[in-house]
């Protein structure tokens, strides 16, 4: 049981971080709302991949749960794709979204662990702490950081795309 939530957490986390690196560092738009009524299409799709990352790490495990989550980020970055021509290219952003997150968690993650030679259980503590000390720092950047994602969204209206982002 604890593994599994253990676990859980971690889905958890790498799903906010590979969102917030996908929409902060790589500038990628929300999911376009063609009618702009009452379905949040972008709602709809984080919810959706939590969800089936989630059911899919409590009945698979970790790894295929990584996979599907993986996969949700490409589909995620095809479907914010403006150009018609390169849409396709676009999905290798999920190699550099995925290499960020993972390149940013792992070493916080396994470091301390090989350096102090922690048991199986410690390790599953310390990392479920650090997973939720990650948490809570990220809710602190979206319930403090709200000037600055203001400021940013409206910077985001007079982006202009490149050649090889059409």
């Amino acid at each position: 049981m604890q593994t599994h939530i253990y676990e859980c957490v971690k889905i958890t986390l790498d799903f906010i971080v590979m969102m917030m690196i996908s929409r902060y560092i790589f500038l990628i738009p929300r999911i376009p709302n063609p009618n702009q009524k009452h379905i949040k299409p972008q709602f709809l799709f984080n919810a959706g991949t939590y969800l089936v990352s989630l059911l899919t790490c409590l009945l698979f495990g970790l790894l295929p749960a990584t996979i599907v989550l993986g996969v949700s980020i490409g589909l995620y970055c095809f479907l914010t794709s403006t150009g018609k021509r390169k849409r396709y290219l676009r999905i290798m952003l999920l190699f550099p979204i995925v290499g960020i997150c993972y390149g940013l968690l792992l070493p916080l993650e396994t470091l301390p662990v090989i350096v102090l030679h922690l048991s199986e259980t410690a390790e599953e503590l310390y990392s479920l702490g650090l997973y939720v000390l990650l948490g809570l720092i990220l809710m602190g950047f979206v319930i403090f950081g709200r000037d600055w994602i203001k400021n940013f969204r409206k910077e985001m209206h007079y982006r202009k795309l490149e050649l090889w982002e059409q």
